[in-house]
């Protein structure tokens, strides 16, 4: 370090000054952080208390869980026993709903076919009283139609006669005229 700081321009003994502050102050900081270690003996000693330790933890644990273990044991018996008798108010209740269900549609289609025989009904009479109404017209539409007819009719029997003796008329006239002309 000395040759170091030679080499840098530095005096000798200027340089061995710096290199000894350094050194000092390297000293320094390793006995400080040596005072922060613990020694191997001490490391050893708190090792096995801390096994210890763990070992009384780790027995009171097993015997707390064997402990809860067979509370929980009994408890889920209790809780499958209770299971059961549920499942069975369970089935029980739903037996009687699908009755009551059962019984609910049986009156609700029962109404329903009531209902729908009455509609059928009303539209029956409906439809007669359409047909009946049909029927009214169909007979006064017929008649409407014959009187056109006759009326027709007599009309071309008017106009028939009227030519006829319009074409007599002339043809009488026209035979006049020729005889006078001739």
């Amino acid at each position: 370090m000395v040759r170091r700081l030679e080499a840098s321009e530095l005096k000798t003994q200027q340089a061995e000054a710096l290199a000894s502050l350094v050194l000092d102050a390297i000293h320094a900081q390793a006995q400080a952080h040596k005072s922060k270690f613990a020694e191997k003996a001490e490391l050893v000693q708190a090792r096995l208390v801390h096994e210890a330790t763990f070992e009384q933890l780790r027995a009171e644990v097993h015997t707390q869980v064997s402990g809860h273990q067979s509370f929980l044991k009994a408890e889920l018996e209790r809780l499958r026993i209770e299971c059961e008798k549920l499942r069975t108010e369970l089935k029980h209740e739903k037996e009687k709903s699908k009755a009551d269900m059962r019984y609910e549609i049986d009156k609700l289609i029962a109404s329903q076919r009531l209902d729908v025989n009455l509609e059928r009904g009303r539209v029956r009479d409906e439809q007669i009283k359409v047909n009946d109404r049909v029927i009214e017209l169909d007979v006064k539409i017929d008649k409407q139609i014959h009187m056109l007819r006759t009326s027709i009719e007599a009309g071309k029997n008017d106009l028939l006669r009227y030519s006829v003796a319009t074409i007599a008329a002339l043809g009488g006239l026209a035979m006049g005229w020729l005889r006078l002309m001739m």
